[in-house]
């Protein structure tokens, strides 16, 4: 979120959303904003906030209590267990993080990794592609038509030759012609 979620977004967000979802690495971390961390919300306001909160896999920086700005500080420790309390989930997104909730008195945090922890590497082999998208939205477009089937041909014969796939992206839905010319020359 780059923009303060003041009283009148909200409303709004009481309004349309089914619920405040809030997560990544690093966020709870000494910062600038509001909060005091990286969530642009006044702590004043989180009580306004009438949708459910929940915290997915959420971090902190770099040290247990410490990040690059230095120790966590009190305004943004208070933050942090303010936020934490009132949400309906709860998840840290490592040990470290989840020692930080507890020692501010949030029993219900729980573990809930970085689903990339859980992927292994493995040997794939990946095709090179090059995507050609062309426009033919307007009228005046189709003008150019003629020249720009040739010179697509020869670009695609020249990826051939190199064992790379092209792959045609319409620019909109009225292109569609175009690319079956192009398919009956290449």
């Amino acid at each position: 979120m780059h923009e303060l979620l003041n009283e009148k977004r909200i409303r709004q967000l009481n309004r349309e959303a089914s619920m405040l979802l809030i997560g990544s690495a690093g966020l709870y971390s000494n910062y600038p904003l509001e909060s005091g961390w990286y969530f642009r919300c006044k702590p004043g306001n989180f009580k306004k906030i009438q949708v459910p909160i929940v915290l997915f896999a959420i971090g902190c920086n770099r040290h247990l209590e410490k990040d690059r700005f230095g120790p966590l500080q009190p305004k943004t420790l208070e933050s942090i267990k303010a936020i934490n309390e009132q949400a309906v989930l709860s998840g840290a997104r490592d040990y470290r993080t989840l020692e930080v909730l507890r020692q501010l008195g949030i029993k219900k945090a729980s573990f809930v990794p970085d689903p990339g922890m859980f992927l292994h590497p493995t040997e794939y082999w990946s095709e090179v592609s090059v995507g050609i998208n062309i426009a033919q939205h307007c009228h005046m477009l189709k003008h150019y038509r003629p020249q720009l089937l040739e010179m697509s041909a020869k670009l695609c014969w020249l990826l051939d030759e190199k064992h790379i796939k092209p792959i045609f992206i319409a620019h909109d839905c009225l292109e569609h012609s175009l690319y079956l010319d192009l398919k009956k020359r290449y």
